[in-house]
């Protein structure tokens, strides 16, 4: 496969994918988008303390359920945005 052909394949998933096609959208894999904090706290409402607070087995703020962080260098982390909203999603599923 030449790499016009390649472009041409990717093109039409994509064109699939954005237009609705059952069998695309079965096999294609979940977004894998990226949060940094400051989009973390805008998605979620909490400050950045409260965030962290969620994220430590020691504080009284402490939730298991709370998306872990990944690590993507030394001083960088990131969260995934599927697994934030799922637990936004736990979270009205649970309101009375």
């Amino acid at each position: 496969m030449t790499i016009k052909e390649g472009a041409k394949t990717l093109n039409a998933r994509h064109f699939q994918a954005d237009h609705g096609s059952a069998r695309e959208s079965e096999i294609r894999p979940k977004s894998k988008k990226m949060l940094r904090i400051k989009e973390l706290t805008a998605r979620v409402g909490l400050s950045r303390s409260s965030i962290y607070s969620k994220l430590d087995p020691g504080s009284a703020a402490f939730d298991p359920t709370f998306p872990k962080q990944i690590k993507l260098g030394s001083r960088a982390v990131a969260w995934l945005e599927d697994e934030v909203e799922a637990w936004l999603d736990q979270l009205a599923s649970h309101r009375s």
